[in-house]
């Protein structure tokens, strides 16, 4: 898979993360595991089920994005700085 992208929302500050479609092998994508990096460790993977739930279809099938408030990725477990880039990783099921 392509490494998704992520954005700055300019009116509210929450970050988008967006990716293209993997190749399906001819079996349709599920599902997507969308992570966001924690700036505490640097090593581990959280998801924010809340904004980024993979296993829903608008995410799924139509948007392929989803939105991470900033006031999500300030706090634990992510702890991000202001002004840090942010770091995603999306898989991809099926």
């Amino acid at each position: 898979m392509v490494p998704p992208t992520t954005s700055l929302n300019a009116a509210n500050g929450a970050v988008i993360i967006s990716w293209i479609k993997p190749n399906d092998r001819n079996n349709a994508i599920d599902m997507y595991k969308i992570e966001v990096l924690s700036a505490i460790d640097n090593v581990s993977w959280y998801e924010t089920l809340a904004t980024c739930d993979g296993e829903n279809s608008q995410i799924i099938v139509q948007n392929r994005q989803c939105t991470v408030p900033m006031e999500t990725l300030l706090q634990a477990p992510f702890s991000y700085p202001l002004s840090a880039v942010i770091k995603a990783r999306v898989t991809a099921h099926n």
